[in-house]
Protein backbone atom coordinates (compact mmCIF):
# COMPACT_ATOMS: atom_id res chain seq x y z
CA UNK A 1 0.00 0.00 0.00
CA UNK A 2 1.38 3.77 -0.93
CA UNK A 3 1.50 6.24 1.82
CA UNK A 4 -1.25 8.86 1.48
CA UNK A 5 0.73 11.81 -0.61
CA UNK A 6 -0.93 15.19 1.85
CA UNK A 7 -2.25 17.92 -0.24
CA UNK A 8 -1.37 20.24 2.81
CA UNK A 9 2.11 20.89 3.90
CA UNK A 10 1.13 22.13 6.88
CA UNK A 11 -0.69 18.91 8.23
CA UNK A 12 1.89 16.86 9.68
CA UNK A 13 1.90 13.96 12.89
CA UNK A 14 1.72 17.23 15.40
CA UNK A 15 -1.61 18.48 13.66
CA UNK A 16 -2.98 14.33 13.49
CA UNK A 17 -2.08 13.99 17.32
CA UNK A 18 -4.41 17.61 17.81
CA UNK A 19 -7.19 16.41 15.87
CA UNK A 20 -7.18 12.98 17.42
CA UNK A 21 -7.03 14.61 20.81
CA UNK A 22 -10.00 16.95 19.99
CA UNK A 23 -11.66 13.83 18.42
CA UNK A 24 -11.16 11.73 21.64
CA UNK A 25 -12.58 15.02 24.18
CA UNK A 26 -15.80 15.47 22.07
CA UNK A 27 -16.94 11.85 22.47
CA UNK A 28 -16.11 11.99 25.61
CA UNK A 29 -17.87 15.27 26.34
CA UNK A 30 -20.86 13.47 24.36
CA UNK A 31 -20.79 10.56 26.33
CA UNK A 32 -20.92 12.18 29.74
CA UNK A 33 -23.34 14.62 29.05
CA UNK A 34 -22.89 18.55 28.32
CA UNK A 35 -20.77 18.86 31.31
CA UNK A 36 -18.61 22.16 31.30
CA UNK A 37 -15.66 20.97 32.17
CA UNK A 38 -15.51 18.05 29.38
CA UNK A 39 -16.74 20.87 26.54
CA UNK A 40 -14.17 23.37 27.83
CA UNK A 41 -11.37 20.33 27.01
CA UNK A 42 -12.96 19.94 23.28
CA UNK A 43 -13.09 23.83 22.64
CA UNK A 44 -9.19 24.01 23.97
CA UNK A 45 -8.45 21.15 21.96
CA UNK A 46 -10.39 22.47 18.84
CA UNK A 47 -8.37 25.95 19.74
CA UNK A 48 -5.35 23.70 19.22
CA UNK A 49 -5.65 22.11 16.19
CA UNK A 50 -6.50 25.79 14.38
CA UNK A 51 -3.57 27.38 15.75
CA UNK A 52 -1.20 24.36 14.31
CA UNK A 53 -2.21 25.68 10.70
CA UNK A 54 -2.19 29.26 11.35
CA UNK A 55 1.25 29.02 12.77
CA UNK A 56 2.41 27.54 9.60
CA UNK A 57 0.63 30.08 7.66
CA UNK A 58 2.34 32.99 9.63
CA UNK A 59 6.03 30.98 9.43
CA UNK A 60 5.12 30.71 5.38
CA UNK A 61 4.22 34.68 5.18
CA UNK A 62 7.46 35.65 7.41
CA UNK A 63 9.55 33.65 5.39
CA UNK A 64 8.29 34.47 1.78
CA UNK A 65 8.64 38.52 3.37
CA UNK A 66 12.22 37.95 4.52
CA UNK A 67 13.92 37.06 1.24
Amino acid sequence: MKAKKLKNKWYNEECKIAIEEMKTAREKWLIKGRRENEEQEYYHKRKQARNKKKLHIKNVIESTEGD
